[in-house]
């Protein structure tokens, strides 16, 4: 796996030469247009725009830009869903399979603004069907920012829980005989994340965090461990482990470490910081199927201040084979 990261304005220099399609995400999100801004629509022929039908509208205008700017291109609409992973995963399979019939055999796929789940979901299709694809390519935007202009013990990305459930496609090997071992990457979120607890009521919890010299900023790092805390104040007996946020094999190999140090149990993941970490537990379930992808859907989101764009992405291929 090679990892890169660079500046936003100088992405173009670091891309393959032939892309045949673009994979990017429409949200509500400012950070959703930025790797779109800065790569040439002449490098593509189809541009694969997932719309979730469920945030459609807060993300409208962000969409009509998507359209404008590859209004040259051969457009083909993923209307996933945020409520339904079955949904998704048809979009998913619909969307790129069109583009393969077609032709399309090179990928460059934005990760940012995706839901978890529906980044998890794309994932498995690459996996599943790598040998019908050539070269894929993935990207990252990092942000500058989060619950922009709020204190730490104001920030909120979302809230409440709309269900909990695994992920389509990674359903572990639950065997009610066994003891469960919930295992956590910690973002922001520790509200959210203690609902995952409460439903799992694992018998062995592990929460990790990123270590600072692999958060993507230093005030990143230092909020993830005041939630880290936070969490960590609301339960007794918590392992705390570190993860690279910014690097999915690093996190793949965080996950491995730390569910060998309790062999035969149950082992559900969840992944709730970056992107790139959540591309981690991924990979772990690709080479552990015994483990169960969990995901929480928020009853809704910070529309209004989320997120800020940051100047530097992460370009990265990833070992689907």
């Amino acid at each position: 796996m090679y990892l890169k990261r660079i500046l936003i304005k100088d992405l173009e220099s670091h891309l393959p030469g032939d892309i045949d399609a673009f994979i990017c995400c429409s949200s509500f999100e400012a950070r959703c247009k930025t790797i779109a801004q800065n790569v040439s629509a002449k490098r593509f022929r189809w541009v694969i725009i997932a719309e979730n039908e469920n945030l459609f509208e807060v993300g409208l205008r962000n969409t009509m830009e998507f359209h404008s700017r590859f209004a040259s291109k051969i457009i083909i609409k993923m209307k996933v869903s945020g409520h339904s992973p079955i949904i998704t995963e048809d979009a998913v399979a619909y969307s790129i399979a069109n583009a393969l019939s077609q032709g399309a055999k090179s990928f460059l796929i934005d990760t940012t603004t995706f839901t978890r789940e529906t980044l998890l979901i794309l994932l498995n299709y690459f996996h599943k069907y790598i040998d019908r694809f050539g070269e894929l390519t993935f990207l990252y935007t990092s942000a500058s920012e989060y619950s922009v202009g709020d204190l730490p013990e104001r920030m909120w990305l979302s809230r409440g829980i709309r269900e909990i459930r695994s992920v389509l496609g990674f359903p572990g090997n639950i065997m009610p005989a066994r003891k469960s071992h919930l295992i956590i990457l910690l973002g922001f979120e520790a509200d959210r994340a203690a609902r995952l607890i409460e439903q799992y009521e694992p018998s062995i919890l592990s929460i990790g965090y990123g270590p600072k010299d692999t958060s993507i900023t230093p005030a990143h790092h230092e909020m993830n461990v005041y939630f880290c805390r936070k969490l960590m104040a609301m339960y007794s007996n918590v392992l705390k482990f570190s993860f690279p946020p910014n690097d999915s094999l690093g996190t793949k190999r965080a996950i491995q470490k730390q569910i060998n140090k309790f062999p035969n149990t149950n082992v559900i993941v969840s992944g709730m910081n970056t992107k790139l970490s959540t591309i981690g537990t991924a990979l772990a379930a690709f080479d552990n199927s015994e483990i169960q992808l969990a995901y929480a859907e928020p009853d809704i989101y910070n529309f209004s201040g989320y997120s800020a764009p940051g100047s530097h992405c992460y370009v990265f291929d990833l070992p689907l084979r």
